[in-house]
C-alpha cells in the first residue's frame, strides 16, 4: 500500500510503508498543507486534531542532527517519560505472555511530566509549559493479529520533537522485539495522536536543513499584507507563519542583535542553530556577546555531530547516576504502571 492521507468528519488518517515515510508524510502535510487541512492555525503553529498514523513496518531511519536535536535532549526525554522499573517489568512480562501468537494488549504508561514555569520578559508574571500535562502518554504492544507497537500521545510537534517521540517508541520496540523474537521492521506501528502540530520556529530545521526545502522556503516573501500575501497565508499557513519568524531572525542579523540580547531562550537557540548548521560556524561570530548571565547563551553553537537513531539506547535510565537521580523514580511499586489485558473470552479484544 502506498503512502496516503485522508480526512473525514472525525479526523485525519495517515498511512506509510514504514515509519520513516510516515514521519515525512505528516510533517510535510503540516508544513505545506492548505488551511483547509488544518483544524487550528495560530501565530506560532498549525494543528490537526484526532490524528491516527499507521505504518506497515517500524523501520525508522533518523538522525538527531537533521532536526538540530542533541544527544542530551534524548537523555532528558527518556528520563522524564520512562520509569525504568515499569519498563523492565513491561518487557519481561511481554516476553513471558506475548511471545508467539498469543492474545493480549500490553500498555506501558509513561511518567507524568510536571509543569514547568519560567518568568516572562517583564519579570512580573510566569510562563507555564506543559499546562495540560505530559505529551507522550503510553506505549503498547500486541502480538495478534500482527505484531504492533502503539504510541498514545496528547500532542507532538512534527518536524521537531515528534521525531524523538517516535525514537522512544522505536527503542522500546527493539527491547520488546528481543523479548518476543520479532524485529521492529516486522512490527506494524500505530500512533494515536490527539493533536499533531507544526511549530513556526521550533520546527524550522525541517525547512532549513535540507537544501532543496531551504531554497524554496527562503525564496518566499511574506508579511506585506497584499493579495499575494493573503493567498500564501491561506494556501500554506504552516510555511507562512514559519517564514514570518524567519523574517524576524533575518532582521535580528541585519540589526546586529547579539545572542545575549535575545530575551527568549527558544528563539535564541533556533537562531544560533540556523547560523551554525546552515550558514557556518564563522557566521555567528559577530553576534556573540550580550548581557545574558550565562556565558554559554552569549556564545555560538558548535556544529552538531551525527547521531543516528540506532545509536540511541535506554542505558541512561539504568546508570549509577540515574539511580541516584531524583528525576528517575526507582520505586518497585511503579511496576503497577504496566497494564496487561489477556482476557481469553473477551470478544471485544478479538481481532
Amino acid at each position: 500500500m502506498t503512502n496516503s492521507y485522508t480526512r473525514n468528519g472525525f479526523g485525519h488518517l495517515y498511512h506509510g510503508g514504514d515509519v520513516t515515510d510516515l514521519h515525512e508524510l505528516v510533517a510535510n502535510k503540516l508544513a505545506y498543507g492548505h488551511s483547509t487541512d488544518m483544524d487550528m492555525i495560530t501565530s506560532v503553529d498549525v494543528q490537526q486534531h484526532n490524528v491516527m498514523l499507521m505504518a506497515d513496518s517500524f523501520a525508522w531511519d533518523f538522525d538527531l542532527r537533521d532536526l538540530w536535536l542533541t544527544k542530551s535532549r534524548w537523555t532528558t526525554m527518556i528520563r522524564q517519560y520512562i520509569n525504568p522499573v515499569a519498563f523492565e517489568t513491561w518487557v519481561a512480562t511481554a516476553g513471558k505472555k506475548l511471545k508467539g501468537r498469543k492474545r493480549g494488549v500490553s500498555i506501558l504508561r509513561t511518567n507524568e511530566v510536571q509543569q514547568r514555569q519560567s518568568p516572562t520578559k517583564s519579570g512580573e508574571a510566569t510562563r507555564t509549559w506543559r499546562t495540560w500535562g505530559s505529551c507522550m502518554l503510553a506505549i503498547g504492544y500486541r502480538a495478534m493479529p500482527t505484531p504492533q507497537i502503539t504510541l498514545h500521545s496528547r500532542t507532538s510537534y512534527l518536524g521537531y520533537i515528534g521525531a524523538l517521540d517516535l525514537s522512544v517508541a522505536y527503542i522500546a520496540a527493539k527491547h520488546i522485539g528481543e523479548a518476543v523474537g520479532v524485529k521492529p521492521e516486522d512490527m506494524q506501528f500505530v500512533w494515536h495522536l490527539e493533536a499533531a502540530q507544526f511549530h513556526a520556529f521550533k520546527s524550522l530545521a525541517w525547512l532549513l536543513d535540507d537544501e532543496a526545502a531551504r531554497e524554496h522556503f527562503m525564496a518566499m516573501e511574506v508579511g506585506k499584507d497584499d493579495l499575494r500575501d493573503r493567498v500564501t497565508r491561506k494556501e500554506t499557513p504552516g510555511l507562512y507563519i514559519s517564514r514570518k519568524w524567519m523574517n524576524e531572525f533575518q532582521r535580528n542579523d541585519n540589526d546586529g542583535l547579539t545572542y545575549g540580547d535575545m530575551s527568549f531562550g527558544q528563539t535564541r537557540r533556533l537562531r544560533k542553530r540556523w547560523h551554525t548548521e546552515v550558514l557556518g560556524y564563522d557566521y555567528g561570530e559577530p553576534f556573540e556577546g550580550g548581557p545574558h548571565k550565562s556565558r554559554s547563551q552569549n556564545n555560538r553553537f558548535k556544529k552538531l555531530p551525527s547521531c543516528p537513531v540506532d545509536t540511541l539506547t535506554f542505558d541512561q535510565l539504568f546508570s549509577a547516576a540515574a539511580r541516584r537521580s531524583t528525576r528517575v523514580n526507582y520505586d518497585p511499586e511503579n511496576a503497577l504502571k504496566v497494564d496487561y489485558t489477556n482476557e481469553k473470552d473477551d470478544d471485544a479484544l478479538a481481532e
